[in-house]
Formats: structure tokens, C-alpha cells, sequence
């Protein structure tokens, strides 16, 4: 509790101890955690505190880590679409799930990037329907001018 009302303190804004969590529990637990997540920490004598990188973890419903992002700055779009993308599509509007088509991880740089050929395909469908639309609307106004029409 101590730790978590230095930080709430040095955070500076009042009311945000609600979204601040901070685990703890038995040695054994805390090492099969972290070794299961392939998360490394030491103790640092010199800061009087643990050693670790910063990065975020995204599980999959039944558990299983899907995607890591290192660092302390995650592009938005990113950490949304993996989201979307670990949830097995319980998550996310409609709009996510054809962001998550167009773009695909990857792991060598832990983002994500657009699929051109994805986005062509969809481009594709898009302009067929729309011509294929415009099509039936010019041949039911001609059938109806034709029919309307005097003999």
C-alpha cells in the first residue's frame, strides 16, 4: 500500500488511485508467473527497488500471451487491433474487425502494418458493388422512363 500511495502522489491527480493496481502474493506464485510470461526483474541495491523492462501483455481468453509490446510508448491503433485480434473477434465494432483485415502483426517489429493486397482486394469488392448498384438503379430508371413514356 505504501508504494502504491508514492506513486499515486508523484502521479499528481487526485482520484486516480482506482486505476492504479499493484499485485503481490507469494514468492513461488510470483516466479511462475513471471517465468510462464518471460518477464525478468532484479533487485537494483543502488534505487532500492526492482529492475525490469516496460512492456505490456496482451492474453488471449483462455490465458495464452499473444502479443508483447516493449517500451513505455504503444501506438494506440496497435495495442487496439491486437485486442480485437486476441479476443478471437469477442471484442471491437465492425470497423476494428476490417482494420484488423486490412493490417497484420509483426513480430520482428512488434507492430502492426498494412496489407496493400488486402486493401486492393477490398477495393475491389467496394467498386463492384458500387458498380453493380448503380447498374440496377440506371436499368430500373430506363425501364421506368419506358413505361412511362406515350404511345
Amino acid at each position: 500500500k505504501n508504494k502504491k500511495a508514492a506513486y499515486l502522489e508523484r502521479y499528481g491527480r487526485p482520484g486516480s488511485d482506482g486505476g492504479w493496481h499493484f499485485l503481490t502474493g507469494e514468492q513461488a506464485a510470483i516466479d511462475e508467473v513471471t517465468a510462464a510470461a518471460g518477464f525478468t526483474y532484479r533487485w537494483d541495491d543502488a534505487s532500492n527497488q526492482f529492475a525490469h523492462a516496460s512492456a505490456i501483455m496482451i492474453v488471449t481468453p483462455d490465458g495464452k500471451l499473444s502479443r508483447y509490446f516493449y517500451g513505455i510508448d504503444y501506438a494506440p491503433r496497435d495495442v487496439k487491433l491486437s485486442l480485437v485480434d486476441s479476443s478471437e473477434n469477442k471484442v471491437g465494432s465492425v470497423t476494428d474487425q476490417l482494420l484488423l483485415y486490412c493490417y497484420h502483426y509483426d513480430p520482428a517489429t512488434g507492430k502492426y502494418g498494412l496489407q496493400i493486397l488486402r486493401v486492393l482486394r477490398l477495393a475491389a469488392i467496394a467498386t463492384l458493388l458500387g458498380m453493380g448498384a448503380m447498374g440496377i438503379f440506371f436499368w430500373r430508371r430506363s425501364k421506368a422512363a419506358r413505361e412511362t413514356r406515350p404511345a
